[in-house]
């Protein structure tokens, strides 16, 4: 593990902790990964360890939960983690739309849809890396009441994108 790796372990090690790490809370077995149908299209979510808060990793732009896999494993010695795909990206379906631009609210909405329908309960601490840090910091605006700890992996600015829409389409590729 890289020097950067570990002070992002480091982070999410001591938010966690710091949150009240520790509890018995394991959750469905989604160790192997699951798509979570979100009405006539999936998103991928796979978790590991126990204990609460959970952490969410949330990878940048085009990566999958894959980006995780190196970290993942050593927080989830601590405390349950769960990586995901956004819609179109890795192993989860593009949307049943094809909108060309996706607002930020919405790909945070199908986060929190995603954890309710996977039984993956509050508190989370969010992790997100470059784009995600965009989506957990409006995760945090939307949904403060699930929130108890957020670490931001060099996150894009909200001024990146006009208006809070993110995630153009292209190439015909869906990837928000």
């Amino acid at each position: 593990m890289g020097s950067a790796s570990l002070r992002i372990v480091l982070a999410v090690a001591v938010a966690s902790l710091s949150a009240g790490c520790g509890g018995s809370d394991t959750g469905p077995d989604l160790s192997g990964g699951k798509k979570v149908d979100m009405g006539g299209w999936s998103l991928y979510l796979q978790c590991q360890g126990s204990g609460t808060p959970t952490v969410v990793l949330d990878a940048g732009f085009y990566d999958s939960h894959v980006a995780w896999e190196r970290l993942e494993p050593a927080v989830a010695r601590r405390t349950r983690t769960c990586s995901y795909d956004r819609a179109g990206v890795g192993q989860s379906d593009p949307r049943s739309t094809r909108e060309s631009e996706v607002p930020a609210e919405q790909v945070v909405d199908e986060l929190h849809a995603l954890l309710a329908k996977a039984d993956v309960p509050p508190p989370y601490v969010l992790v997100g890396h470059s784009l995600a840090g965009l989506h957990a910091r409006l995760f945090v605006a939307r949904h403060p009441q699930d929130i108890s700890g957020l670490v931001l992996v060099d996150p894009t600015s909200p001024d990146d994108f006009g208006r809070g829409r993110t995630e153009p389409e292209l190439n015909g590729a869906a990837i928000g």
